[in-house]
């Protein structure tokens, strides 16, 4: 099985190595800091997963094509659906709309 799949206490342990980046499968990123391939500097697409060996994330491009990157060359500008919040603090997320 998946080891990212465990209890939601242990998940953030397997990311520890790069705290800065706190990235989620479907989040939108924005590639930064390449040097060798600095024409995808600027490129955004969605995160597809996380390889736990390597540390890299798979990224599928806005052009539909999908390339591997170390987290330290994404940043976030989107989170997914359920924790939609430009700030990235899911604690200060606006209230939902409330039903008249």
């Amino acid at each position: 099985g998946d080891p990212r799949l465990g209890a939601l206490g242990m998940a953030g342990a397997h990311l520890a190595d790069d705290a800065a980046f706190a990235g989620r499968v479907g989040d939108r990123v924005v590639v930064v800091g390449l040097r060798g391939r600095g024409e995808l500097n600027g490129a955004t697409g969605h995160l597809q997963a996380l390889d736990p060996g390597s540390g890299r994330w798979r990224v599928r491009m806005h052009d539909g094509t999908v390339k591997i990157f170390q987290s330290a060359n994404l940043q976030i500008v989107g989170h997914t659906a359920e924790a939609e919040d430009d700030s990235g603090d899911v604690s200060r997320r606006p209230p939902s709309p409330q039903a008249a």
